[in-house]
């Protein structure tokens, strides 16, 4: 049996990285939940989808009047480009393999790119490409409702081409060009050079700040109910149509949301053609330039107030000076979801108060509920900045990865293969987003990090001339913090203190920026004194 699996694991590891990984989730028990449920059928599950996004207030965005011209926004060598360069993707409702697109790119991409082109100069986006198919994905192991199903919803390739098409040449240049009511900065979900990882050093810097002049600090996380399903059209109109972008691609957009219909397939069926008039199509190229734009409106009412956004996730920091601002600034965010046809859910929206040494928390802030520990985008972040609970965490979870290293090493996986898997598995667990957290580690936490790795070099699950976890976090610091100072457009730009004039040159400096007050917690302090 164990030289059975040796053998398929060998094969399928050298032949195709995706069917090892499927085998790898297959015997670590951690295989895509795709349990056989028969209480829901198609229908009513798609039904209960565009129920979702169907907006009863729906009215139809205005298009702008402008001259019809027949310009040429994508050439033949950018469609073949395209197609050439497809990766293993579902087909959407014209059932149109990837490999066959791919395989076919030199005839395709002529055509294809007349149709792009007609379609862009005509405003006019084609019925097929308005069709999506859902495939509902269980959020639990036993799903009793419609909802515990994630809708996944797959449009055709061709569709997707053209959106990005439109997201990287048109749309994403303008957001440097914004009008003064819009600001994309607290927003780094969806955008070149964003991150989870960008936010959190954000937004510890910010807070960190914020305590040498202040008591203490509050966090109000809020939470969306199907925030991508239920949006607005005419209120992702009404900031589309301010930003620099020419008539016919604003056009193109609106009809782009229209007269939209989706199916849905479940246990090997389809349901009949639903129509919706609001979201803005997940699984789409330009939803999330679309929800990002959306989210640009919302800013703090208060200027010493400030959000971090990411999609869907709004954090809002408030200052102790300014707590009585809080129920404000709380019925602003409220009446600008309302107007956006977004729910707030009530129930995640939560608030946590960090405080310097010796200071009582206030009382909690009305109608939200108060933790000590509060999960920001897969980051556990104490009340005191910590992080014990986070590296504790990490460390349950890099262990119960070493049993399933386990299992597939018993059922026969290659050296290898194995020490493929743990870099996956358990050294982005171990490392995820830490470029923000390991400075506020102690040395005992450290250790107890670097004893994971130690004990996976001993099971062989980690080479041995493999670095350790101090060395790989500081070569992942220094790619960070050079890649800031050479995007001047990096989402993080903005932390960087001035640049110190120099009036010699006696040697080669790692930077020239002016040196703040020495932290070695917080990541762009840390580096411009680590990287000097």
């Amino acid at each position: 049996m164990i030289r059975n699996n040796s053998n398929h694991l060998r094969k399928v590891g050298q032949s195709n990285t995706f069917d090892m990984w499927e085998e790898v989730r297959r015997l670590s028990g951690k295989q895509r939940n795709q349990s056989n449920i028969t209480s829901f059928t198609p229908d009513q599950l798609n039904l209960h989808y565009s129920n979702i996004s169907t907006d009863t207030n729906y009215m139809k965005p205005p298009y702008k009047k402008l001259v019809h011209q027949n310009e040429n926004y994508i050439s033949e060598e950018t469609t073949f480009h395209y197609l050439e360069r497809l990766k293993k993707t579902a087909s959407g409702s014209d059932n149109l393999p990837f490999w066959f697109l791919r395989l076919g790119a030199p005839v395709f991409c002529k055509p294809l790119s007349h149709v792009i082109n007609l379609s862009i100069s005509s405003s006019t986006v084609p019925l097929q490409w308005k069709s999506a198919v859902i495939h509902p994905i269980p959020k639990i192991s036993q799903p009793t409702d419609p909802s515990d199903l994630r809708p996944i919803s797959v449009l055709p390739i061709f569709s997707r081409l053209t959106e990005k098409h439109i997201v990287k040449t048109i749309l994403n240049p303008a957001l440097f060009t914004l009008p003064r009511h819009l600001d994309i900065r607290n927003q780094f979900a969806y955008r070149p050079t964003g991150s989870t990882t960008a936010l959190l050093i954000s937004m510890l810097s910010h807070i960190t700040e914020l305590l040498k002049t202040n008591c203490f600090v509050h966090i109000i996380s809020f939470d969306y109910s199907k925030a991508f399903d239920t949006i607005q059209h005419k209120a992702v109109a009404a900031k589309l149509a301010t930003i620099d972008i020419p008539d016919v691609i604003y056009n193109w957009i609106i009809n782009y949301l229209e007269d939209r219909k989706h199916v849905t397939y479940y246990n090997n069926n389809y349901s009949s053609p639903s129509s919706i008039n609001a979201s803005i199509v997940q699984g789409s190229a330009l939803g999330p330039f679309l929800f990002n734009l959306n989210s640009c409106e919302l800013q703090a009412k208060y200027h010493s107030n400030r959000y971090f956004k990411y999609a869907d996730d709004a954090y809002l920091v408030v200052p102790s000076s300014n707590s009585s601002t809080l129920p404000e600034e709380i019925e602003h965010h409220v009446l600008w979801a309302h107007g956006c046809n977004l729910k707030i859910n009530a129930n995640k929206t939560q608030e946590m108060i960090i405080c310097r040494r010796g200071i009582p928390e206030p009382s909690p802030t009305l109608g939200v509920s108060r933790v000590e520990i509060m999960k920001i985008l897969g980051v556990f972040v104490d009340n005191r900045l910590s992080f014990n609970v986070n590296v504790e965490k990490c460390i349950v979870a890099i262990h119960q990865s070493f049993y399933a290293l386990k299992i597939l090493r018993t059922r026969g996986l290659s050296t290898s293969m194995i020490n493929c898997v743990f870099k996956s598995l358990v050294l982005s667990k171990l490392l995820y987003a830490s470029c923000a957290w390991w400075g506020y580690l102690n040395q005992t936490q450290i250790n107890r990090l670097e004893s994971v790795l130690r004990k996976a070099k001993r099971f062989n699950y980690y080479c041995e001339d493999e670095p350790d976890a101090l060395t790989i976090q500081e070569h992942s610091d220094r790619n960070l913090f050079h890649s800031i100072i050479a995007n001047g457009n990096h989402v993080l730009n903005i932390l960087l203190p001035p640049v110190k004039e120099i009036n010699y040159n006696l040697r080669q400096r790692g930077h020239d920026f002016v040196l703040p007050s020495k932290d070695d917690k917080n990541f762009i302090t840390r580096c411009l004194f680590k990287f000097i």
